[in-house]
């Protein structure tokens, strides 16, 4: 098994939205339990990918990379958790 480690640079805001909202919060960020770091949860992004796949190099490309409902596709994504946090500069 091959494993690739790849980075992500949001050019625009990024709001990586939990599954429910406590409280007055109505979209809470996803974070991770330990650190309370915001992260993007795995399937949410391998759905992204699948879809930018499937618009880029056609459905059965993306159904073989990215699998069907009762069948593994070839790639795992794990969750993208956060390298560097933006700290303004003086």
């Amino acid at each position: 098994m091959k494993t690739a480690m790849m980075g992500l640079l949001a050019e625009t805001s990024l709001h990586p939205g939990a599954e429910s909202s406590t409280g007055a919060i109505d979209l809470p960020v996803a974070r991770e339990a330990v650190t309370q770091y915001p992260v993007i949860v795995g399937s949410s992004l391998k759905g992204a990918l699948r879809d930018l796949a499937r618009h880029s190099l056609g459905d059965s490309v993306a159904d073989s990379v990215f699998g069907i409902p009762d069948n593994a596709g070839q790639v795992m994504v794990g969750d993208a958790r956060l390298l560097l946090l933006p700290v303004r500069s003086l």
